[in-house]
């Protein structure tokens, strides 16, 4: 259930790969910090490559690099204090949480959950039948009750399913496949032969009686596309008693903690939220989606709505450690908010949507603590993994204004296009100009960027085994990998790194340095 969006059996491969003891070895020195065998081979097999026509030696040294620059922008971060952002501090915080809460799922119900030979053998007898099922429903024990006696005198139950309202759902049937239902309905219904019926089913809100009308046998279930049949199975009565525990728990842990909310917060947050989305829903809808979304720019616009006294105010009121409406915000840039349209009625609903996940989880992260320490080492060196990127990459966006590109550059290029391919630029001169400036922008940025980092080698060094580098042998994926965590929600399976690794020609050539072996 909680792993990665891939193939899972290759997944699996990978760990026991990386567990051996040479992978503690050092791969590369980076000012006072390390590099790892096992941390360079687990984030170059989960981050996809876009260089992946090359030689593997070549694309590991490239990824090694890309590695090495972002750990020595990290460190010129930090220097500068970019670790005690609001927004840096917010994400490392939110990291942190989530992990532990991963954590904790494992702890209390993932270690707990044992699935025999026989338990699988039960039920892979399903996996290939494909049920077309009809149901009469009725919100009164009695009447489906004596709907239930007609059938077993002999009533015709597609006479009888004429007659009700709740024909129109199901005039062709409603088909059922493996782990759709619960196990104990699943069984009911798997257990009849075209023609049969069950007794009389509660459910939530009221009562249900199921007709087999035929069975279909089909090679594969899409929703389960790439699985072997025990795989599916498995992974069914493991999501199963995974639900049993998590109630469970969730009843034990959770389900009697009281948190109130500042209705006056709340309603003032969802009024700035609301202006926010009717005075710029064209910038803020996402094509991808077809939704509406705030970005961190616009978590931020929200933000100025308010009043300092108003952002250090308890929005949230645990008994200990509240939280702030500003720590709220926060988590809002950092885990987004969509709408699928700008309404007042769905925006406040999704708020309080929001607002109850946000106490679920900061609950749970809280019960983590309890039982799990937030030093552990694998803890701790998963949260530096994505802090040292954090601060890498907002250290770098600072720079995003400091490039500058004046009309004469732009004039000198377009004279230059023009001499070259005049009848394709005729008539285009503003657009042809706003891509001219867009590219030298670019080119000036990333020349910036290879500049700088080079700069931060030499002030704070470097080495690599490039023995060691060479010996470890790698697998590639094509496709962004996600981890998807304990009670729900997901992150990348590590911190994504842009290729970056140009810097390493242009350092040889102004040093002439060598890579220390």
């Amino acid at each position: 259930m909680q792993n990665y969006k891939i193939n899972i059996t290759a997944f699996l491969v990978l760990v026991q790969l990386i567990s051996f003891n040479g992978f503690a070895q050092t791969l590369a020195t980076v000012g006072n910090d390390t590099i790892s065998v096992k941390e360079f081979k687990t984030r170059f097999e989960l981050t996809p490559k876009s260089n992946s026509k090359y030689e593997i030696d070549s694309i590991k040294i490239d990824f090694l690099y890309t590695m090495i620059a972002e750990k020595l922008w990290a460190f010129e971060g930090k220097k500068y204090g970019f670790q005690n952002n609001p927004f840096v501090q917010n994400s490392i915080l939110d990291i942190e949480k989530k992990l532990l809460r991963d954590k904790l799922y494992k702890k209390k119900i993932e270690k707990k959950i044992n699935i025999s030979r026989k338990e699988i053998d039960s039920d892979l007898k399903k996996i290939h039948k494909k049920l077309i099922l009809n149901f009469l429903f009725d919100k009164n024990k009695i009447s489906i009750s004596k709907l239930y006696n007609r059938l077993k005198a002999g009533a015709n139950f597609d006479s009888l399913l004429l007659e009700r309202k709740e024909f129109s759902k199901q005039k062709n049937g409603i088909p059922i496949v493996f782990g759709d239902m619960n196990k104990k309905l699943e069984d009911k219904v798997y257990s009849l032969k075209p023609g049969m019926f069950t007794k009389p089913i509660p459910i939530d809100n009221g009562w249900t009686i199921y007709y087999l009308k035929n069975i279909e046998y089909v090679k594969s279930i899409p929703k389960f596309k790439g699985k072997s049949d025990d795989k599916i199975v498995h992974d069914v009565i493991f999501d199963r008693k995974a639900s049993v525990l998590y109630h469970k728990y969730y009843a034990k842990h959770i389900s009697n903690k009281v948190v109130n909310v500042d209705k006056k917060l709340f309603s003032k947050l969802f009024t700035v939220i609301r202006n926010l989305f009717e005075q710029r829903g064209k910038k803020l809808f996402n094509n991808k989606n077809s939704k509406y979304s705030i970005n961190y720019s616009a978590a931020m616009q929200i933000k100025s709505g308010f009043t300092d006294k108003n952002l250090k105010s308890e929005f949230i009121k645990f008994k200990e450690s509240p939280i702030s409406l500003k720590q709220f915000i926060y988590d809002v840039a950092i885990n987004g908010f969509t709408i699928p349209k700008v309404d007042s009625i769905e925006i406040r609903r999704k708020l309080s949507s929001r607002v109850k996940k946000f106490i679920l989880d900061e609950l749970l992260a809280r019960e983590a603590v309890k039982s799990i320490s937030v030093n552990s080492r694998d803890i701790r060196k998963e949260v530096k993994m994505w802090e040292d990127s954090f601060i890498a990459s907002y250290y770098r966006k600072t720079f995003l204004d400091s490039i500058k590109v004046d009309n004469s550059e732009i004039q000198k290029f377009y004279l230059k296009v023009k001499s070259q391919i005049p009848d394709s630029i005729k008539n285009q001169h503003d657009l042809i100009n706003d891509k001219i400036k867009s590219g030298i922008y670019f080119q000036k940025l990333k020349e910036f960027y290879n500049d700088k980092t080079v700069e931060l080698a030499q002030d704070y060094g470097f080495s690599i085994n490039r023995k060691l580098l060479n010996s470890i042998k790698v697998s590639q994926v094509e496709m962004l990998v996600y981890r998807y965590l304990g009670f729900g929600g997901s992150i990348t399976a590590v911190p994504y790194l842009h290729p970056f690794y140009e810097w390493k020609n242009l350092r040889l050539k102004k040093f002439n340095s060598r890579i220390k072996d």
